[in-house]
């Protein structure tokens, strides 16, 4: 074992195609017992696919197939292996796979959605992870298959909203996205596969169609999804393709209705991108996470660490966005697909500004232009711009759940969703146009 780790960090330090520049304080990842943070078994990677099934048995007597087919810990008895499924995704399935005695595990075992590679580039999805392991945020990939990865477990407990507005955890969780956004990493080169070509891959691979009876494949055949350079571009691909799709609310009987007037919708869009663009504070371009809602968040008590998971819709993005993005997933019931009145308050959405701001301008890996002198004059309009930022991650995932909608097999009601995300979408964007918000 101590062998195989050399090799590999020898390898990791020779690796010029990465190139990428580290802070001391990352965090330290403790996968499993005498193995070193960071990612140190060597990765497989196989075209076999594991048979999803509503089953949990067969599915997952599928994944140790698949394992077997690959060599992956080949020489461990199948009985010696636990699978623990895990709730609460909308995108993927999840196991959590355990392994007494064995160096690499507990693991995680992601099946990706159906669907869901029509959303997100799933190569350039697993290029970022290995920059993210070995930069220490986070846990190494082990394995890529067919229809999804095999990936370090990182111990802790799942965040939930009320945590998050607890004052100590929420300056944690600022801390943590300081460090993401100070972070260093040269982009990943290889470019985006094409909307178009991953549908015709899709689409010849299996007989199953998507929920709409419209081809998907001739909806939107040059749009580029997933890991977007610009938060922009990937709003209005988005939009491109959902405009297109079959209007599945155009009943009032339906208790989900709602009527979208696309050229209005796109007018304002690109009025909002406009003027979010040229805030002062908080348009910088930093490697963000995109997807922080309270349970992308472990925090490990033990070990006094805030960790991040989940990083499908990771990009280079501006960093309002995510920081506004974390606050509008805390103040969402996802139980009930409802916003939480006044949640969190403006109080503690300021408080956590401040704590951000803090951890980035008292480390000495932060560039000068995320720094910012936090002066009581200022806050205000930081904070106008984040309630922007957060009316532009409402209309992102109200898009994303019309497209969802069409393709997904996980029970979730995305109908309600992008109900609930649009009506939230244009009360913010009322309050911002209206001149008391510009005080």
């Amino acid at each position: 074992l101590k062998v195989r780790n050399l090799k590999v960090w020898v390898e990791m330090a020779t690796d010029d195609a990465i190139g990428l520049t580290t802070s001391a304080e990352f965090f330290m990842r403790h996968s499993a017992e005498g193995v070193p943070a960071g990612g140190v078994c060597p990765m497989h990677k196989t075209s076999a696919k594991v048979t999803t099934s509503s089953d949990v048995k067969t599915e997952t007597e599928s994944i140790l197939d698949m394992m077997a087919a690959c060599r992956f810990h080949a020489d461990v008895p199948r009985e010696q292996y636990k699978f623990t499924q895990l709730h609460g995704g909308l995108t993927n399935k999840l196991y959590k796979l355990s392994c007494p005695g064995v160096g690499d595990f507990p693991v995680l075992v992601r099946l990706y959605g159906e669907g869901s590679d029509l959303m997100i580039d799933r190569e350039r999805e697993n290029d970022l992870l290995k920059v993210f392991a070995r930069a220490k945020l986070a846990a190494p990939l082990h394995l890529e298959f067919g229809n999804g990865i095999v990936y370090g477990f990182t111990p802790g407990v799942p965040m939930d909203s009320n945590m998050c507005l607890n004052p100590e955890l929420s300056r944690m969780v600022a801390e943590a996205m300081a460090l993401w956004h100070r972070t260093k990493l040269t982009p990943v080169k290889k470019p985006r596969t094409p909307l178009r070509e991953r549908m015709e891959k899709k689409l010849s691979t299996t007989s199953k169609t998507p929920k709409s009876e419209t081809s998907l494949l001739n909806i939107h055949q040059h749009a580029f999804l997933g890991h977007s350079e610009s938060l922009w571009s990937n709003v209005f691909e988005w939009f491109d393709i959902a405009r297109k799709l079959p209007d599945m609310y155009s009943s009032p009987d339906d208790p989900f209705y709602f009527s979208i007037d696309w050229s209005e919708l796109q007018k304002e869009l690109k009025e909002l991108q406009k003027e979010a663009e040229s805030f002062p504070y908080t348009s910088q371009i930093v490697m963000c996470h995109n997807d922080l809602l309270p349970g992308n968040i472990i925090y490990n008590k033990e070990l006094g660490t805030m960790s991040f998971i989940d990083y499908e819709y990771a990009s280079y993005n501006p960093r309002g966005f995510d920081i506004a993005n974390h606050l509008a997933e805390v103040g969402f019931d996802y139980d009930t697909v409802t916003v939480k009145p006044n949640v969190p308050s403006k109080e503690q959405r300021i408080s956590f500004l401040r704590h951000y701001f803090a951890a980035i301008n008292n480390s000495a890996d932060s560039p000068a232009s995320l720094k910012l002198d936090w002066e009581d004059e200022i806050v205000g309009e930081v904070d106008r711009e984040v309630f922007a930022w957060e009316c532009v991650a409402n209309i992102r995932w109200c898009l994303w759940s019309i497209i969802q909608d069409t393709h997904s097999s996980i029970d979730f009601n995305y109908k309600k969703f992008a109900q609930v995300r649009w009506e939230r979408f244009h009360s913010m964007l009322r309050e911002i146009k209206t001149p008391s918000s510009k005080k």
